[in-house]
């Protein structure tokens, strides 16, 4: 194996097969995400509706950064 194609100590390669699973079930996680914030009061009166869209924004910003990783062509992930 070439340098750059080592696999980091404590971490698995990912198959392509595992990859694009994941890649399709956080895509599906991001339309639902995105459905649910658009659904969202224009307006939002409450500290409970305010929160709630955050944690939207917050959850919407993982999923995207998750997707970014399972775009690569190798992803490697902790053998635990």
């Amino acid at each position: 194996a070439r340098r750059g194609d080592a696999i980091p100590p404590g971490m698995i390669l990912l198959t392509e097969a595992e990859r694009r699973q994941t890649l399709a079930l956080l895509e599906r996680k991001l339309e639902a995400t995105l459905a649910e914030i658009s659904r969202l009061p224009l307006v939002l009166n409450t500290r409970s509706q305010v929160k709630h869209k955050e944690d939207l924004e917050a959850k919407l910003i993982e999923i995207e950064n998750a997707i970014e990783v399972f775009s690569k062509p190798k992803v490697f992930v902790s053998e635990d």
